[in-house]
């Protein structure tokens, strides 16, 4: 078990919240005052797992945020692949308004049997203006780092794809 830590910085209205460790029923997270926050930037990229109960702790946890600081921008980044399966699956895991930057894509190399993820920051084919298809290859594509042939995705792309557009950074 990883236990769960939040650590917290601020900057000029930017309030920079990274995550880590394992999200359950008994982690507590962090009591927050965005008072003067124009920006909360979470960087959950080190979170290893969440459980059912992880997941409504953190629902009530972000939906009261949002509730208390309507005027604070909600920006994600590093996301995990098992975050982004929350994101995906329950809509109020995260704020409608929520910006995503960056993700983590899983990997699989059926050559040798090794595992990777990499990160992924959409923003650049949305700004310009690929189709589709092009963001799903680029999203596709990685070289296994112990073989070098091509791995394939460990997830459903399309997804991704809709999760990122949903909360599309500008």
């Amino acid at each position: 078990m990883i236990p769960f830590k939040a650590s917290q910085i601020k900057e000029e209205g930017i309030l920079h919240l990274s995550m880590e460790g394992e999200i359950q029923a008994t982690c507590d997270f962090p009591i927050l005052n965005l008072d003067g926050i124009k920006k909360l930037d979470l960087d959950i990229g080190k979170v290893t797992y969440i459980n059912s109960g992880g997941i409504r702790n953190w629902i009530v946890w972000i939906v009261e945020l949002n509730k208390n600081y309507p005027h604070v921008d909600f920006v994600f980044q590093q996301i995990p692949p098992i975050i982004i399966s929350q994101i995906s699956n329950i809509d109020s895991f995260i704020p409608k308004k929520s910006k995503i930057k960056s993700v983590y894509i899983p990997f699989f190399c059926d050559h040798c049997g090794a595992s990777a993820s990499r990160l992924f920051e959409p923003q650049q084919y949305f700004e310009a203006a690929k189709s589709k298809t092009e963001i799903i290859a680029a999203m596709s594509d990685m070289s296994c780092p112990k073989c070098t042939k091509p791995m394939e995705i460990d997830a459903f792309p399309d997804k991704y794809l809709t999760c990122l557009e949903r909360h599309r950074s500008n």
